[in-house]
């Protein structure tokens, strides 16, 4: 049990660290990507924009926006309102325990 707390709080700092330089988003940023894409009218699909997924077709590659509904489902569970969220609160909840 010791060695897998100690796994835990190391996964922890390595999360914290990532997260400190910048590697990791935060949920806010997430939370505005998706409704950023959300928003994003068909004709704003090129390949420069970022918030674009390029795919593969017969005539070559074609720039799309990810699913709207699939935007909607991760807001909801960044938010906690989705089928995700009670997981991400029983994780959270752990790892405020095993801090102290």
């Amino acid at each position: 049990m010791a060695l897998r707390i100690a796994w835990i709080k190391s996964q922890v700092d390595e999360k914290a660290k990532e997260r400190a330089e910048g590697t990791v988003l935060s949920i806010l940023e997430k939370r505005l990507m998706a409704a950023r894409i959300c928003r994003a009218k068909p004709s704003d699909a090129r390949m420069d924009n970022p918030d674009c997924e390029l795919v593969m077709t017969k005539m070559g590659p074609v720039a799309l926006f990810p699913s709207k509904a699939a935007m909607i489902k991760i807001d909801n569970d960044l938010a906690g309102e989705g089928s995700e969220a009670k997981g991400n609160d029983a994780m959270a909840e752990l790892l405020k325990r095993l801090r102290k």
